[in-house]
């Protein structure tokens, strides 16, 4: 732990991200309050609201009819609790809604979600890959979300998009350029500072995410990449991994300059900022500072 610490010090300290440097940090409820009700669920994320989070985080998949399903994995498996395993890309939105996740909850679509957003709230929208692993998404996907986008009342600084794969993130950027697009980095894969800094610079994100994993500390390399893309004023995005002690994990990265920060534990890390947790909406300059 002390490692971590002591490099989340050294890498955050040069981060300085915007919505950090100029305000309080934004607390986003992971999958909602996943604690509290079943994740990605109406219930999940009407339960962060009343937790006091500033936004929240959701996956997102396409359904074989091309609605856009709050769900995490590919089948439903892990949410179903012995109900039926369908693969959500192969199952119609309304055989996905059939199925009990718990507490009456069903699989949300994510237009539902938008039109339930509060006022001067945010939400992470995370866009999931038919293949993950490749970074293959459904083609149907893209136009999907811009309609489910025009529809929506929220304004666009309410609404980030976040992937794992640059190429889906440079797809986002030059559709939606008044969206905020943040590059999903995993450092247990330790790419180079190069190879990160072509990536950021080819599909123009506005920042970059990455969890708060062991291996962090144990890679010079991804030190040294995250201190220098911090350093060119990138959004810096993380979160919380639930092994740990989310709380000060969390007080770490805010205190040294994180301005995003997912989390599964809404209410702790809301007591650990104490009078500071007042998140607000920051400005933002929407060109990309690699270009």
């Amino acid at each position: 732990m002390m490692k971590l610490l002591t490099l989340l010090h050294v890498l955050l300290l040069a981060a300085a991200a915007p919505e950090a440097a100029s305000g309080a940090p934004v607390i986003y409820a992971h999958r909602g309050d996943g604690a509290g009700a079943p994740e990605n669920t109406l219930l999940a994320f009407e339960n962060a609201w009343a937790l006091g989070a500033g936004g929240i985080e959701c996956d997102v998949r396409i359904t074989l009819d091309g609605k856009l399903a709050c769900i995490h994995n590919a089948t439903t498996l892990e949410v179903a609790n012995g109900g039926p395993d369908m693969i959500v890309a192969e199952s119609l939105h309304a055989d996905l809604r059939r199925i009990d996740l718990g507490q009456g909850q069903r699989i949300p679509t994510l237009e539902a979600v938008l039109a339930r957003m509060p006022e001067g709230k945010k939400i992470l929208i995370d866009i999931k890959c038919t293949d993950q692993e490749k970074g293959i998404l459904d083609p149907r996907f893209l136009p999907a979300l811009e309609r489910v986008l025009k529809n929506s009342k929220l304004p666009p600084k309410d609404i980030t998009l976040i992937c794992f794969h640059q190429h889906v993130i440079a797809d986002c950027r030059e559709r939606w350029p008044d969206h905020d697009a943040i590059w999903l980095i995993d450092p247990r894969k330790r790419p180079p500072l190069a190879e990160i800094h072509a990536g950021l610079k080819a599909s123009g994100a506005s920042g970059v995410g990455y969890p708060a994993h062991p291996q962090v500390a144990d890679d010079p390399e991804t030190r040294g990449a995250m201190k220098a893309l911090g350093a060119q004023g990138l959004s810096l995005l993380c979160w919380t991994l639930p092994d740990q002690d989310e709380a000060a994990t969390a007080m770490q990265f805010i205190g040294l300059g994180t301005g995003i920060v997912v989390t599964n534990d809404i209410k702790a890390v809301r007591a650990a900022l104490g009078p500071v947790n007042k998140e607000k909406t920051q400005p933002r300059e929407k060109n990309h500072p690699l270009q």
